[in-house]
């Protein structure tokens, strides 16, 4: 029986987390070919191993494979930028990971190399960029555009008619309030979303905004300064 090897690119936290949904996931999908499952690692001293009974490989070692498969579980967005841009240079193919429990809806455009987590969700009517991580219990709603490489972390609620653009980071438990049909709420390139952040209006590009209703970080710490 042939083999099919598919690679996350990690051996850190979250690609363990969803290394055991990938292979429900594929083994659901391809009954005529047996899977394997591998970690890339940088390290040297990470190569060689086993992690979670799967070996480690370098990325030299990977991309000689033949007909790998690979997909980039770095969290932050400029590293996962970076290596699926290396990748893409040897000509290596992505794939999505959907953990069984996650859910896409009804007219959704999806990019490569995305992955969902458990009890995530994309519910209708949106379009995702590729390289999209989308971690446990977090949401898309409808009428969204999610751009290249953002991330979410757990409990990310993203209600409709938002745009994320491209390398956007949202920390855990953000709530992001709808936007109108004549208005998106726009999250710029770049921005970092804090943890527990309640997102009411449009954030500029690069910027780092905490808090309920969420605001800039050099604006909160100013404000804290002032009422010290």
């Amino acid at each position: 029986m042939k083999t099919r090897t598919f690679a996350l690119y990690s051996a850190g936290g979250f690609a363990r987390e969803i290394a055991s949904d990938l292979i429900v996931s594929i083994n659901s999908r391809m009954t005529d070919e047996e899977i394997e499952l591998i970690f890339i690692d940088d390290d040297p001293s990470a190569q060689g191993k086993l992690v979670q009974g799967n070996r480690v490989v370098s990325y030299g070692e990977a991309k000689t494979i033949p007909g790998l498969k690979v997909n980039i579980a770095f969290a932050p967005p400029a590293l996962r930028r970076r290596k699926h841009e290396q990748c893409e240079a040897d000509g290596l193919e992505f794939f999505n990971v959907f953990a069984p429990t996650s859910r896409i809806g009804e007219n959704v455009e999806l990019g490569s190399a995305a992955i969902f987590a458990h009890l995530s969700t994309v519910t209708s009517d949106a379009k995702i960029g590729k390289a999209f991580h989308c971690n446990i219990y977090s949401y898309v709603a409808h009428d969204c555009i999610v751009g290249d490489f953002v991330t979410f972390a757990p409990r990310v609620s993203l209600n409709g008619r938002i745009k994320v653009e491209d390398d956007v980071y949202v920390g855990s438990d953000a709530t992001f309030l709808p936007g109108k049909p004549e208005k998106y709420l726009t999250i710029g390139k770049g921005a970092v979303i804090g943890a527990g952040a309640v997102v009411t209006k449009d954030v500029e590009p690069g910027a780092v905004v905490v808090g309920n209703p969420a605001k800039p970080l050099n604006a909160v710490a100013r404000n804290e300064r002032q009422a010290a």
